[in-house]
């Protein structure tokens, strides 16, 4: 056992798979429609922020991807759909 390995670690574990893609974060405005994602960051504009937080959309937020097609993006947040425009969107930062 040498000064890096624990008494509890597991003896044969699993091996990292280096082709699997960390969760990587991207804009709202790019999620396509029918994808749940999980807000993980927000606009610094107090007033964009503001008006996120009125709609429920704040970190660790879970949304469902409605419509993202032509006109504002719809979201499916705790159960209520909400419009977003895209400008909006797009500051709001998200993962699988």
């Amino acid at each position: 056992m040498n000064e890096f390995s624990s008494p509890w670690a597991d003896s044969n574990p699993e091996p990292r798979r280096e082709s699997e893609p960390a969760a990587k974060d991207f804009s709202l405005s790019r999620a396509r429609s029918g994808q749940v994602v999980m807000v993980v960051g927000m606009p610094v504009c107090e007033k964009a922020r503001s008006r996120l937080f009125s709609l429920g959309i704040y970190p660790g937020a879970s949304l469902k991807v409605i419509t993202n097609l032509f006109g504002p993006l719809i979201v499916e947040v705790r159960g209520c759909r909400v419009s977003l425009g895209h400008g909006l969107a797009q500051m709001v930062r998200v993962n699988y």
